[in-house]
């Protein structure tokens, strides 16, 4: 391939790479303000009032089952904290509930109900690693230091180790 035909190729997927930049660029940037440049249609009829019986309504004092996300901004409310670390399912006195877990270590029990059960702050404990040890706690153990001295089978010292440099039997 020569030199015109390379410069050629490279121009022309640039060209190509540039194309495909701008028109993403493009979409992404004008998406959001179509959206904004919108004018919300608003509805200038009015409805015709409807006769609805009152048993129908829902009464205001029936509150929605408690979730876990309520549990939390209800434990966080009560205990003045923002630091939740976790929600679970918890059965406290055999009443369900929910345990939420704050990362200062403190406890807040939520019933299902919206009340707070009980609430429980971690007490800070300082454990000490310093310690004395009396005489008697001491314990010595004899380590030996020296290699163990092989025996010799059979042989003439009586099943003595025969010292380095003496051979038994004739010379060698």
């Amino acid at each position: 391939m020569n030199s015109k035909n390379a410069l050629f190729l490279a121009a022309t997927l640039t060209a190509f790479a540039l194309a495909i930049l701008f028109a993403v660029v493009n979409k992404v940037t004008t998406t959001p303000i179509e959206a904004a440049a919108a004018p919300a249609v608003q509805d200038t009829a009015t409805p015709e009032p409807t006769d609805i019986p009152a048993t129908d309504v829902p009464t205001p004092t029936a509150l929605a089952e408690l979730g876990p996300l309520e549990a939390a901004q209800i434990a966080a409310n009560s205990a003045k904290r923002t630091d939740v670390y976790s929600v679970e399912s918890f059965s406290f006195n055999d009443q369900n509930s929910y345990k939420v877990v704050f990362s200062s270590g403190d406890i807040v029990y939520v019933a299902m109900d919206r009340t707070i059960l009980d609430a429980a702050k971690l007490q800070t404990v300082i454990a000490s690693t310093t310690s004395v040890v009396t005489p008697a706690q001491v314990i010595v153990y004899a380590v030996p230091t020296a290699a163990p001295v092989k025996k010799h089978k059979g042989g003439g010292s009586g099943g003595q180790p025969t010292p380095p440099g003496e051979h038994e039997g004739g010379d060698d």
